[in-house]
């Protein structure tokens, strides 16, 4: 939609005015404006700014000898209710890719218990350690627990969801999510010309430090944006339908794929009896029927718990599968049903063919093992592997795409850069158990890796052992020869 801004004064003047030294507050000037137009922005912005931002917050406790607020705390000086207003106030900030998380800390000595002596995760902050949260009066054991989640805004302490093994002594407070502690703004008259009626918008934003001002005003003029956006579609009757996303012609699985798909369950030896027996109890004779089912599907299987749902989960894995996957059978042989499944035969592969681009074909040789003897995953067998196919080029180019380039989110960026890792070839050659040896690193971070990886076809550790059908791939694909890898 074209604007006709003829007449129109816009702002030519639109900076940060001043920051403290500890970035927690600033101002920020906009000018010139129109007659009036300095009060709708500034009402709007301050609104959002006040309500409607995205933080992280405590909005649950455990404490020795405390079963709900109205009491006080054997030897402490604080009542419940001032430590929920220490609570309250204590800021911690969890990284993006992490909704939750549980900080603990154990008092022995009389004193202040302050936020310094709170053990966190890798993936949470604390940032101030001098916060207190209460005094002990007396030398004893005190332990407890804060519950840490993502919000927005402001929720009063009965509208937090209680976990379904909740315990009767955890205590739900009011949650303040919003990263924004004061926000006002001034209007003013300022000159354009021989007139002098126009406005000058100043905004004054104070945070408390999880966020900085200036991206506060970011996201809260965004998210005006985006409400204002509605508003031109009055005469189209709402919001349009959600577009369905154009689903590409789904690719053929390759041969040695689909004939690993077709193996008996009872012949996956890599699985435990115990699991075989509850998958086949449960009507899933083949490997195809069990990628086909869900996590959720599966747990609800008599005698089958998490703990067996991780085992299989890993099993699959090592294949480059995944519960969930959706094939369709066709008169020519099995195809991929959803577009994301198909990505496991790798970036550019050609879908009659099944090349060393496919981590989750195995060769005839490994297919045929799942029912010896011996197990094990295909990784761990001793016998030589098939000659492996050349990597397409578009494998290789995106092999040696550099972490900081590709679409993992930046703390995940950052903290693999930090290992001296720089390219998608360096990443696949390492294993889980030197990943998580990584500080800030956690099994969160880990899934997410893998799930991105997944999508292209890749694993970690393709180069975990010498003379490999992975190791080779990978390294025909980083060094980009032309020669096909022995």
């Amino acid at each position: 939609m074209e604007i006709d801004l003829t007449g129109l004064v816009l702002p030519d003047r639109i900076e940060i005015a001043q920051i403290s030294e500890d970035e927690r507050s600033a101002e920020f000037v906009m000018e010139p404006l129109e007659r009036g137009y300095g009060h709708t922005l500034g009402n709007s912005i301050r609104r959002v700014l006040l309500s409607s931002l995205r933080g992280s917050a405590i909005w649950g406790f455990r404490i020795d000898g405390v079963v709900h607020e109205h009491q006080t705390i054997p030897s402490v000086v604080e009542d419940v209710h001032q430590v929920i207003q220490n609570l309250k106030s204590t800021v911690v900030v969890l990284d993006e890719d992490t909704d939750e998380a549980t900080l603990s800390v154990r008092a022995t000595k009389a004193g202040p218990v302050t936020a310094g002596q709170v053990k966190v995760p890798g993936w949470a902050t604390v940032l101030d350690p001098d916060h207190h949260i209460l005094t002990l009066q007396e030398d004893r054991e005190l332990n407890a627990e804060f519950f840490v989640n993502k919000g927005r805004g402001f929720k009063l302490a009965d509208q937090h969801e209680l976990p379904s093994d909740a315990t009767v002594d955890l205590v739900r407070i009011d949650a303040i999510y919003n990263p924004v502690l004061r926000a006002n703004f001034t209007v003013e008259e300022t000159r354009v010309g021989q007139r002098t009626d126009f406005d000058r918008l100043t905004l004054h934003v104070e945070t408390n430090g999880s966020v900085d001002p200036d991206s506060a005003v970011k996201y809260a003029a965004a998210l005006v944006r985006k409400h204002f956006g509605y508003m031109l579609l009055f005469s189209e009757g709402g919001p349009p339908a959600p577009q369905a996303v154009p689903v590409r012609p789904s690719a053929r699985v390759p041969e040695d794929l689909a004939k690993l798909l077709e193996t008996p369950i009872n012949d996956l030896t890599e699985l435990k009896a115990r699991s075989r027996n509850v998958l086949v109890t449960k009507g899933i004779d083949t490997l195809l029927d069990l990628v086909s089912r869900s996590e959720a599907d599966l747990l609800e299987a008599p005698n089958f718990g998490q703990k067996s749902l991780d085992e299989l989960v890993e099993f699959l894995r090592g294949y480059g599968l995944r519960l969930g996957m959706k094939f369709e059978r066709r008169e020519d042989g099995l195809y991929f049903a959803d577009p994301a499944a198909d990505d496991s035969s790798g970036p550019g592969s050609e879908p009659e063919s099944a090349g060393a681009e496919e981590p989750a074909a195995v060769d005839g040789d490994q297919a045929e093992a799942t029912g010896e003897e011996e197990g094990g995953p295909p990784a761990s067998q001793t016998e030589p592997p098939h000659p492996s196919a050349r990597v397409p080029e578009e494998l290789a180019k995106l092999l040696e795409t550099p972490i900081k380039d590709s679409e993992l989110n930046t703390r995940l960026r950052n903290v693999l850069v930090a290992t001296k890792l720089k390219t998608l070839g360096d990443l696949v050659s390492r294993s889980e158990a030197e990943l998580l040896e990584v500080p800030n690193f956690a099994e969160k971070s880990l899934d997410e890796l893998m799930e991105f990886l997944r999508g292209y076809g890749l694993r970690l550790g393709m180069s975990s052992e010498p003379g490999s059908a992975d190791e080779e791939a990978v390294a025909a694909g980083v060094s980009g020869e032309g020669s096909d890898a022995a």
